[in-house]
């Protein structure tokens, strides 16, 4: 294996893609092929590692991509959560303070 591997990673749901070259050192670049394997192990016991091999691009593309969308849903969600969070305890402030409920609602939840 060489130095470093690039992987392009593509953005494809049929609106537009983006190539995006990613440098990996050869450590970082083996561990994501033993990914790329492990997830197709039924495949390469049916077919052989050389199928996998022949395809080790693309592969490698579409489980970046799968990675990078669970890491940016995750990312999501835990943003939602702090802002969640956030809320009720302004709104659990309010109320301590002796603001009315309706009105300490409207305030923290702008309704």
């Amino acid at each position: 294996m060489a130095d470093s591997k690039t992987v392009v990673a593509e953005h494809a749901n049929g609106v537009s893609t983006k190539d995006v070259t990613l440098t990996l050192d050869e450590l970082t670049a083996e561990k994501l092929f033993a990914i790329v394997k492990y997830k197709h192990k039924d495949r390469i016991a049916l077919h052989g590692i050389v199928s996998v091999q022949k395809e080790m691009t693309f592969l490698s593309n579409d489980l970046v991509k799968e990675m990078v969308i669970a890491r940016f849903d995750q990312l999501q969600k835990q943003i939602s959560d702090r802002l969640n969070k956030d809320t009720s305890e302004y709104f659990r402030l309010l109320i301590a303070k002796g603001t009315p409920v309706d009105q300490a609602y409207k305030m923290a939840y702008g309704q």
